[in-house]
C-alpha cells in the first residue's frame, strides 16, 4: 500500500470503454470502483476529518469530498489532495451556507425530541416526537442531494435545497438505501465502542460519502445536468456548467403515470 502513487501517465480512456463501463451492472460497478479506490477512500476520510476542523467546515468538506467520489464513480482521473482543496476553496461559501441554515434547524429540531421525550406522552408530546424525527431525518436525507449539486453544478442555494428535497420523493428507494447504510454505521458504532474508533480511521465517512454519491449520481444527471433528460446518457458529464454560460429555466417535469406532474427546477 501506498499513500501516494507517483504512476505514469495512461493511455487515457476510450469511447468504447466507457460504454462499456456504463452498461456494466451497477453492482458491478460500485463494487469494482470500490475495492480499486479503497486506499484512495482511506486517504481521503484523513483529509475529510482534517478539513472539519474547525466545525463550521463540516459542510464544505462534505461538498469537498463529493467533489472527489463523484469523479471516482464517474471514472475520471483524480488528484486526491489538490482536487479535494480546490473544490474546498471554491464552495467555500455555499457550505458556510448549508452551516448556517442546517447547524439552527438540527439543534432546534433535536431539542424538541429531546424535551417531548423527557416528558413522556403528557400534553400529546408523543405525536411532536415523531413528526420532529420525521422532519429531521427528511432534512438530514435532503444532504444527500444538496451536496452532490453544489459540487457539480451553478445553481442558486435556494434551485438546490428545492430540487433536493424534490429528489427524495422522486427517487424514494435511493434515498431510503442511503439512510440504510447510514443507520446501519451508527448501529454497529452505538454497539461496539470499538467500532467507534475503528471504523472512522478505516474510512467510514468517505465508504458513505461514495455510496450517497454513486446512488444519487443518476438521478442528478438524469433531471439537473445540463438540461436533464433532454441530453443523452454519452452526452453527460456531470460537470459544472460555465460562469459565462447562461442560465435557462429547465424545468423538468415528469409523469408518474397517473397524470401527476414533478417539477425540478434549475
Amino acid at each position: 500500500m501506498a499513500l501516494i502513487n507517483y504512476g505514469k501517465t495512461g493511455r487515457g480512456v476510450t469511447k468504447k470503454e466507457i460504454d462499456a463501463y456504463d452498461n456494466k451492472n451497477p453492482f458491478a460497478r460500485f463494487f469494482e470502483i470500490f475495492f480499486d479506490k479503497y486506499w484512495k477512500l482511506w486517504e481521503l476520510n484523513l483529509l475529510f476529518i482534517l478539513f472539519c476542523i474547525p466545525i463550521f467546515t463540516i459542510p464544505t468538506a462534505c461538498i469537498a469530498m463529493s467533489s472527489v467520489v463523484g469523479k471516482f464513480a464517474d471514472w475520471k482521473p483524480v488528484f486526491l489532495f489538490e482536487d479535494f482543496v480546490d473544490a474546498f476553496k471554491e464552495n467555500f461559501k455555499k457550505g458556510l451556507g448549508v452551516f448556517l441554515i442546517g447547524a439552527p434547524a438540527f439543534a432546534f429540531l433535536i431539542f424538541n425530541i429531546w424535551l417531548f421525550s423527557k416528558n413522556g406522552g403528557e400534553a400529546g408530546g408523543e405525536p411532536v416526537v415523531w413528526l420532529d424525527t420525521f422532519t429531521a431525518l427528511v432534512f438530514f436525507a435532503g444532504h444527500f442531494y444538496i451536496f452532490p449539486q453544489i459540487a457539480n453544478l451553478k445553481l442558486p442555494m435556494s434551485a438546490i435545497y428545492k430540487n433536493a428535497f424534490v429528489m427524495l420523493f422522486v427517487c424514494p428507494f435511493r434515498t431510503l438505501w442511503i439512510l440504510f447504510c447510514f443507520a446501519a454505521a451508527a448501529y454497529l458504532i452505538y454497539i461496539s465502542p470499538f467500532l467507534s474508533l475503528v471504523f472512522p480511521v478505516f474510512g467510514l465517512f468517505a465508504v458513505l460519502a461514495f455510496i450517497s454519491v454513486f446512488a444519487v449520481r443518476k438521478p442528478i444527471r438524469q433531471y439537473l445536468a445540463k438540461g436533464g433528460n433532454n441530453t443523452t446518457q454519452d452526452e453527460i458529464l456531470f460537470e459544472d456548467k460555465p460562469e459565462d454560460e447562461p442560465v435557462v429555466d429547465m424545468s423538468i417535469k415528469k409523469t408518474n403515470g397517473k397524470g401527476k406532474k414533478k417539477n425540478i427546477v434549475q
